[in-house]
Formats: C-alpha cells, structure tokens, sequence
C-alpha cells in the first residue's frame, strides 16, 4: 500500500537536505518539491513566512515495524533535525475484500456482518494466582465506516476488583485471522481475582452505529442515479471468558498481608534522642509492584509508654498495562511520656513473591530511642502538656488539658455566688 512521507520546513535558505537511506521501503516517487508563501498584514506591519515541503511516495517490502530515521538540513551553516517515525506494516488479507480505498480496508458497500463488524474482549492472560493482576481489553474490529460506539454495557465482574486505565492509542489497525481490520479501544482496565476457582466473565454489549452509502435511481435526475447515505445500528457483544484462578500455597503465614507482587521495605526515625512529651515519627517505606492498593496498614509495635497517633498514609502509585507499582509511605507520630530508654522492635510484612512463587517476610530494623527527662515531666504542677515537634505541628493535640493536675497545699474556698439576672 502506497503512502506519503512529508518533510516540511519554515525557511527558504536550506542547503544539504538529507534524509538518509529508506531500509525496508521502495521509493515510489519523489522528492517532489512544494513551496508555498504566506503574507499577513497586523497594525500595519506585514509578516511573511515561507514553507518547503518534500514529499516521497513509498512502500514497504515486507511486513513488520520499521524506523525511519530523522532528515538533517542546514539553514545558516546550523544543522537541524526532523523527528523520526514507525510504520507499522501488516501482511495482505487471506482473501479479497470486495472493495479497496487506495489500498486500504473497505469502508462502504460492505456487508454488515459478523465478519466486517465485531467486538472481542482480550485478557492477557488466563491462567492466575489469587490476586495477580490481568489486563482486560474491549476492543472493536470494523472494515465498515464506524460513526460511533454506543450503549456500552459492562459485566458486574463479581469475584474481582478492578481499576480502569487509560488507553494511550485508541485507533490502530492489526491483522486478525488473516484479515486487516481498523481497531477501536473501547476500554482497558486491570483485573485482581479475589477467590481461586473458574471465575467467569459474563460478555460485555454495545451498539455499533454504522454508516452505508446507498445508491439510489431516479429516472428524473440527469444522472440517472445519486448516492446518499445511512446510518444502521448493529448490537455488538463479546463471547464470555472464563478464568482459571489457583489459590495461593497453603498454609498461608498467620501474619500474611495479603499483598502479591514484588515488594521491598524500609524504615527510619526522626530522632534516637528525644525529650519525654515531644513527637517522635516513625516512618515505613513500602515500594515495588503488585496489589498495592490492598497493603494492609503494617502495625508498629511501639512501647506501651508511647502515646501514639493514627498513621499517615501517602500512596504514590503509577498504573500502566503492566499493573500498579510506585510506593506506600506510612508516618507513625508517637509521644513518649516518660525518661527512660525503650526499644522499638522490627516491624514485619509477609506477601506472596510471584517470581518465586513463594511467601516472603520483610522486616526493618530494630531501634532504640533515648528518652530524656522534659520540662513538663520535670515540673509536677504543670497543668497542661502541649505535645508538638517542627513539622508535626499541624496535629498538635492538648495532652491532659481535660482533667488538670490536683493542686495541693494550703486552699482557700469560699461560695461562688453568680447573679443570673442580665446574664
């Protein structure tokens, strides 16, 4: 199939125009050359720019992915560069269709059938462990000319979370079964089965709107004949998949997570030194790929003379194709109440590693932290305790400030009287 290659430049002063060799192409033609002038007149100012353009009638030798390289040109002894491009070949249909367009798939004067018009439903994979992520294709093939897609009705997916993505090429064409087809995306999103067994997915329909070219004979035209067109609605609906989910190696570890995939864990602390009634974080890394959006909060085992706070969490996750990967960041905020010197043990998560296809434990290192004597713990009459330290001043909480100290000494009572009239 024959198409065009376009180099186009904003100048007129050019010299040393190469665009290297064609690999894999015959040229057809070309270059065929095309300048073209624009003059605009703003406030009196007129503005002129000038535009070349080379043109190469090509085509491809065989079938595949080609590169074409970048082309160089000089415009005042400075060297330019043009982007590069891929071409994707496909092989010729198995068969004739029963009309071309320059080469191209047929687009009208086609049967609306099966053949020429359908909906397939992709998963790249079949066979699963629990939890393992699955791509999930609706994509629509047509040799007819599509208007749009409508009505677009999605299974319920029991049995499975789910997490829709975007589709970076909607429009493609691809070889199917021997034949050449124009392909639309009409969803991708990633799949986690939640229970082992044969999990099916019911089909998923939609409504294709298709436009046929009609010719129509009217005695009183000139012509004879005229062409109008018309637009045709055609249910489409994928076949039902069937998946087959093996549970995860028993026995499972009793403080398993719940968490598939490839995983790595780090930890560190603010301060190993710290007064008594100041904030203390303790921070967990979590990063990799897998189910992440299912990591269970891990608990920290802090000393029982620590007060401690609800956990930050920070998800910072990337979603392609392939699944979910970025990192998990947990911010544990902790105020000791005493002097004294505590350890914080190692914290622990265990997940299953699909590379090894075996369950995992990852765990920190074990800290000590130094608490000394404050001036709140010092001062027994203090009445109020105002726990705070630089950046966790944003959850600043008043400790004790409900029930004060009980004062001692010498005390001096006497009847509160209090006048209710002009309150």
């Amino acid at each position: 199939q024959p198409f065009q290659l376009q180099y186009t430049i904003n100048s007129d002063d050019i010299s040393k125009f190469n665009v290297g060799r064609f690999n894999n192409f015959e040229v057809l033609n070309g270059p065929a050359t095309y300048t073209s002038q624009n003059f605009t007149f703003i406030n009196g100012k007129s503005t002129q720019t000038v535009s070349n353009t080379y043109t190469y009638m090509l085509s491809a030798k065989k079938e595949g992915s080609f590169s074409i390289q970048p082309a160089t040109i000089e415009v005042n002894g400075t060297q330019y560069k043009s982007n590069a491009l891929t071409i994707k070949v496909l092989p010729p249909d198995s068969k004739q269709s029963t009309q071309r367009e320059g080469g191209a798939v047929a687009s009208n004067n086609v049967q609306i059938n099966a053949e020429n018009i359908f909906v397939r439903s992709i998963v790249s994979k079949t066979t699963v462990k629990e939890q393992e992520v699955i791509l999930l294709t609706y994509k629509v093939y047509y040799k007819v000319d599509l208007v749009n897609i409508t009505d677009v009705k999605l299974p319920d997916f029991e049995g499975f979370m789910t997490h829709d993505i975007d589709v970076k090429k909607p429009q493609d064409i691809e070889n199917y079964n021997g034949q050449n087809y124009y392909t639309f995306t009409l969803r991708q999103m990633l799949i986690y089965p939640q229970r082992a067994g044969r999990i099916t997915i019911k089909p998923m329909t939609c409504t294709g709107i298709i436009r046929v070219r009609q010719l129509v004979r009217d005695p009183r035209s000139f012509f004879g004949s005229y062409e109008t067109y018309q637009d045709h609605k055609r249910q489409l609906s994928t076949g039902a998949v069937t998946l087959n989910v093996a549970p995860l190696p028993e026995p499972k570890p009793a403080d398993f997570s719940g968490a598939v995939g490839s995983l790595t864990m780090n930890s560190s602390i603010s301060a190993s030194s710290i007064e008594a009634n100041n904030s203390l974080t303790f921070t967990l890394n979590i990063s990799g790929s897998g189910n992440l959006k299912l990591i269970k909060t891990p608990k920290v085992d802090f000393p029982s003379d620590f007060e401690q706070y609800d956990p930050k969490v920070d998800n910072k996750f990337n979603v392609s194709t392939s699944g979910f990967s970025g990192s998990k960041t947990i911010e544990y905020v902790v105020i000791p109440r005493h002097s004294g010197r505590y350890d914080i043990p190692s914290t622990k998560l265990v997940y299953f590693d699909l590379s090894t296809n075996k369950y995992k434990t990852l765990s920190t290192e074990n800290y000590t932290v130094n608490v000394s004597k404050g001036k709140a713990t010092a001062d027994s009459s203090a009445t109020t305790t105002i726990a705070y330290n630089n950046k966790e001043q944003e959850q600043v909480k008043h400790i004790a400030s409900d029930i004060q100290y009980i004062k001692t000494g010498n005390l001096h009572i006497k009847p509160y009287l209090n006048v209710f009239v002009g309150t």
